[in-house]
Order: structure tokens, then C-alpha cells, then sequence
């Protein structure tokens, strides 16, 4: 996939709100669901990111 957005920054700030947000969502938290290997890298204004996700599944038994 591929985004292009227009952000009327400097690269450099661009870069830094890019880098900053995609962290933000990688280590948030969702119900039943890892984030496994998170890897980013730059080239010049390109990014490349990866990351898998492991879909945990919950086995409960409740005795009353």
C-alpha cells in the first residue's frame, strides 16, 4: 500500500509526526490481538514498515 499525504512541514517535521504516530499506534493495546515484530525503516522521504499480528484467542471456563 501506498499513501501520500501533503503536510506543509519541513521533511523533517514530516518525518518526525510520521515516525511518532505510527509508534503511538504499534504499542497500543487491542483485545485478542498482538503486535509481533514491529520494523520500520527510512529511505530519503520513504518508509517501510511491517509488523504481524497474532490473533489471540481466549478458552474460559467459569464454575459457579
Amino acid at each position: 500500500m501506498k499513501i501520500t499525504l501533503s503536510h506543509q512541514t519541513t521533511q523533517k517535521d514530516a518525518t518526525k509526526k510520521i515516525d511518532d504516530y505510527l509508534n503511538y499506534l504499534l504499542k497500543q493495546k487491542y483485545p485478542g490481538i498482538e503486535v509481533i515484530d514491529p520494523t520500520k525503516e527510512w529511505t530519503d522521504n520513504f518508509m517501510r514498515f511491517y509488523f504481524a499480528i497474532e490473533k489471540m484467542l481466549w478458552d474460559m471456563e467459569y464454575e459457579i
